[in-house]
């Protein structure tokens, strides 16, 4: 009998834990690993500022899908359709990053970088930007 309810036990945990292992890891990344992830040439880069910011100066080869948009969700998925593609996302010092990336975890994105300190930590850097 003890062995049965030990059993049920481990199962109502396993079936607690596993769905929360389904959901993507958001990692953050410093603008020294996110210029090497971009050099492979496996991520899709995304500027989730506002489009005068994005204009200003952004990373080369990045798109730019504006967070504070009413429709952020679906532009984005309009966008980049392939939610198991690689994304980085970075916007001025880390934090609507950090949010969109929330919210594109929960779309069913699987593989997110927020990069840490935004464009401000990338200029000061010292690393290209275009306009």
């Amino acid at each position: 009998m003890k062995l049965k309810f030990h059993i049920l036990k481990i199962f109502l945990v396993l079936s607690v834990l596993i769905p929360s292992f389904a959901y993507a890891e958001i990692k953050n990344a410093d603008v020294n690993q996110v210029e090497e992830y971009i050099k492979s040439g496996k991520y899709i880069v995304v500027d989730v500022r506002k489009p005068d910011e994005y204009g200003a100066g952004h990373i080369k080869g990045a798109g730019n899908v504006d967070y504070y948009d009413d429709n952020f969700e679906s532009l984005f998925e309009e966008k980049y359709s392939d939610k198991n593609q690689s994304y980085i996302l970075y916007c001025r010092s880390g934090m609507r990053s950090q949010y969109s990336a929330e919210i594109l975890e929960e779309l069913g994105y699987k593989n997110l970088i927020n990069m840490t300190g935004g464009i401000l930590a990338w200029q000061d850097a010292g690393k290209p930007v275009e306009k």
